[in-house]
């Protein structure tokens, strides 16, 4: 039996995916990072109430607080193998590990990409046997298109990250139980899920231009920063804005999507841009990837979303002239 904690976009799926198939998932649970804390006390109360044999926790970012909560439960369970799978960055996590806790770490690949590397590398642990290996082939190829689009390879390896962005661009579109049961039951693209994909293409430009002319835009400087102001999260976050180097939805949930393209010093501007982003009032979170984060607002009320918008312009335009045109 095994219980499945994970994140609630493609690579947290895809995680799911690949344990499903190689371990078969007794309860899966998805959570956003705003609520890992209220998700460990439904995984606490799983294990005492179904006794799982194994727990994965995947392409979550974890801070010393929920270590600490996650290595309590594992004590309190001494019985149960847990095992922490994530690539956002983090320090020494060795205070936290015991026989039963396993802290696995690294932001070279993407989570679902660890856990199946993981897995394959462990068959004898977690008893893997009877492999089909045509289809974990096809698995594996739906893992490297996943890790291409979540790390962001769009330089490294364009035809993979093609592939990615489309895989993304279903997910959304099908939403997480539809997209999970889709591709457990066949890793391959199939030619409705193209036609799925030209008609979102087709919607997402029409939104766009309609948004454009709404007026919902903020443009900064010569194509530095395009700023959009929607209800929809998710309508916006992959849509591809030529040009501009930093790329900003910011909904009017609280929510906002920041996204960087390849430009000078780009990781160095996303890194100071986080730091300084989690020091503002407004915020109440902010984490990701290098050139890809998300930030959740204290609330959202409009003084808060304005307040943030203009903070945020401040910052950027300031990493901006220093980081980019210095």
């Amino acid at each position: 039996m095994l219980l499945s904690l994970s994140h609630t976009d493609l690579d947290g799926i895809g995680s799911q995916i690949v344990l499903r198939e190689l371990l078969g998932i007794s309860t899966k649970m998805n959570t956003s990072y705003g609520k890992i804390d209220e998700y460990l006390d439904n995984v606490n109360d799983y294990c005492y109430h179904n006794n799982p044999k194994y727990v994965f926790i995947t392409d979550l970012s974890f801070n010393d607080k929920l270590f600490d909560k996650l290595k309590n439960i594992a004590d309190n369970f001494l019985h149960i193998t847990f095992v922490f799978i994530d690539h956002h960055p983090f320090g020494d996590t060795t205070k936290w590990k015991s026989n039963n806790l396993k802290i696995i770490i690294t932001s070279k690949a993407s989570a679902t990409k660890l856990v199946f590397k993981y897995l394959m590398a462990n068959k004898k642990e977690y008893n893997i046997n009877n492999l089909d290996y045509t289809r974990i082939n096809e698995m594996e190829d739906f893992v490297e298109m996943v890790n291409a689009y979540d790390i962001w390879l769009e330089k490294e390896n364009p035809t993979l990250f093609k592939k990615g962005f489309f895989l993304n661009e279903l997910f959304w579109e099908y939403g997480i139980n539809h997209f999970y049961s889709r591709f457990s039951s066949d890793f391959k693209i199939r030619n409705n899920d193209k036609e799925t994909y030209k008609d979102i293409v087709s919607k997402k430009n029409k939104q766009f231009k309609k948004i454009e002319e709404s007026g919902k835009l903020l443009k900064i400087g010569d194509e530095d920063l395009l700023m959009i102001f929607t209800d929809s999260y998710h309508a916006f976050v992959t849509i591809d804005f030529p040009g501009y180097k930093i790329y900003v939805i910011l909904t009017s949930n609280g929510r906002v999507s920041v996204r960087l393209k390849d430009f000078k010093n780009a990781e160095l501007v996303s890194k100071n841009l986080q730091e300084r982003v989690r020091e503002l009032e407004s915020v109440s979170e902010c984490g990701g990837h290098e050139k890809a984060f998300g930030i959740s607002l204290i609330n959202n009320e409009p003084k808060v979303l304005l307040n943030f918008a203009k903070e945020f312009m401040f910052i950027v335009g300031n990493e901006i002239k220093e980081n980019v045109r210095g």
